[in-house]
């Protein structure tokens, strides 16, 4: 199972009103017999992206995963997006968990 997914925006400094927002993303990928194995994440239905976890080995069957990903800025707005993400076990059973980030500044 996929759990506690959140994408939190990040404080940035920036002059003009196209810099890139930079956003962390965090979820925890549990199985109850078999240790998870990987996990991929997905952007707006874009290509499945790898994710390490946070101790770099996935060989627990409990797992957190944080990374960042940075979103477009246009004319100091940012468009709605999602973020899908799951989480493999080593017999290749999946959980799947997915959110939004709403559109900012408009």
């Amino acid at each position: 199972a996929v759990t506690n997914l959140k994408a939190v925006g990040q404080q940035i400094t920036c002059a003009g009103t196209n810099c890139p927002k930079p956003f962390l993303v965090s979820f925890d990928a549990e199985d109850t017999t078999s240790p998870i194995v990987r996990a991929e994440y997905s952007l707006d239905a874009g290509p499945w992206q790898h994710i390490d976890p946070a101790g770099k080995i996935s060989d627990s069957t409990r797992e957190h995963y944080a990374f960042p990903i940075s979103l477009d800025v246009e004319a100091g707005k940012i468009g709605e997006h999602l973020i899908t993400v799951r989480a493999y076990d080593r017999y290749d059973n999946v959980g799947l968990a997915k959110t939004i980030i709403p559109a900012q500044g408009q």
